[in-house]
């Protein structure tokens, strides 16, 4: 075939007939050959070592000497296919050929099966070596990319299900670890009011539904007890060949992070609430795109009996308690998630959570603590 490459092949022979029988075979196939001719065992060693074959064919003499040359082959080029070329051949001697090391074994009466066996091995050869450079260039990727975790400068981990499998110095230091963490839940370096949020996530990523750049804001639990806002993204990867999830926090100072959560501007209602205009314009903002994991959910609350509470107790002490209602509902809120004072004893919120269980979670988590 124009264009293509000879096949460098040798043949182990006393004689140089099967040589050119070989040769013309292939060539006629349309695969150019290169057939390098061995009249001796004793040179088939260095002929492995600097011609790099693609297939060797052993015309033997005895059992012994095809013997002989398997363990030359196995021992300096493994991978090379051997075929025996016998004067005859059936099945009794095909197996026990192939016990001892051939991949077939054909004759030079039979040249439509001589060509075939040839070609087949050839093409398994050379898929096989194909599939190990692939292999050894994925190794080579895996081990550069582990490079650039571990020295880069942004904080990141990676999780397979639900645990942490890795984590470079970045992360160690945000946290401050002076200790790995691999091997522990990955919710345990969370705040509980992000674990739904995170949890959603997580599986929204892995399922591919989880955008590169859209960033997620959780509650960092360090390793002093406190609390650090923080802003991070999340991308599908690979650790030791399985997928994973990995989790980045760009390269900014504790105060930096810690002021993601605080944006300049805007009034709070008693309680650390948005006022009604301010959370009808947000959310309308909010609502305008799309949701990119998990999903929504808007929640009216209203406080009953809130009329015959103020009677017993009250309008200050009712006011009092309204304050810290909304106080309440603010520490049960994610950072991200919307609420605001609706109008007088009601309240409005939405929230964004892995799934209607985390929903109904939420619902009486405030229950119970109200």
């Amino acid at each position: 075939m124009p264009g293509q490459n000879a096949v460098p092949l040798i043949v182990l022979s006393a004689a140089r007939e099967p040589v050119e029988a070989v040769n013309g075979i292939l060539r006629r196939a349309g695969q150019p050959a290169h057939c390098t001719w061995i009249p001796a065992l004793r040179d088939l060693a260095d002929a492995l070592t600097q011609l790099n074959p693609e297939l060797l064919v052993h015309v033997a003499e005895s059992r012994g000497e095809f013997e002989a040359a398997v363990r030359v082959r196995d021992k300096l080029a493994p991978g090379v296919p051997v075929l025996l070329l016998a004067p005859e051949v059936d099945e009794a001697d095909i197996a026990e050929a192939m016990a001892l090391g051939a991949r077939d074994v054909v004759t030079l009466a039979n040249t439509e099966r001589l060509q075939a066996v040839m070609l087949r091995e050839l093409e398994v050869f050379r898929t096989e070596r194909k599939l190990a450079e692939t292999l050894k260039s994925a190794q080579e990727a895996r081990s550069q990319l582990g490079t650039v975790l571990h020295r880069s400068n942004d904080a990141i981990i990676q999780v397979q299900e639900g645990i942490v499998v890795d984590a470079n110095p970045a992360w160690l230091e945000l946290y401050g670890v002076a200790e790995g963490i691999s091997g522990e839940p990955v919710m345990d370096l969370f705040d509980d009011s992000t674990h739904a949020a995170l949890r959603g996530a997580l599986a929204a990523c892995l399922q591919g539904r989880w955008k590169a750049d859209h960033p997620l804001r959780v509650n960092a639990q360090l390793a002093d007890g406190s609390v650090l806002p923080i802003e991070m993204t999340l991308a599908l990867g690979e650790h030791e060949g399985e997928p994973c999830v990995s989790l980045m926090v760009p390269s900014r100072s504790r105060e930096e992070h810690g002021a993601i959560a605080r944006p300049a501007g805007g009034g709070e209602a008693p309680g650390g609430l948005l006022p009604r205009r301010e959370l009808l314009e947000g959310l309308t903002r909010r609502l305008a795109m799309p949701a990119l994991g998990g999903m929504r959910c808007l929640a009216l609350i209203w406080i009953d009996k809130f009329t015959d509470l103020e009677r017993v107790v009250g309008v200050m002490a009712s006011e009092e308690i309204l304050i810290e209602f909304a106080r309440l509902l603010k520490e049960t809120l994610h950072p991200k998630e919307l609420a605001g004072h609706f109008g007088g004893v009601r309240f409005l919120v939405l929230l964004e959570r892995g799934n209607e269980q985390d929903i109904n979670a939420w619902s009486e988590r405030l229950l119970s603590r109200v």
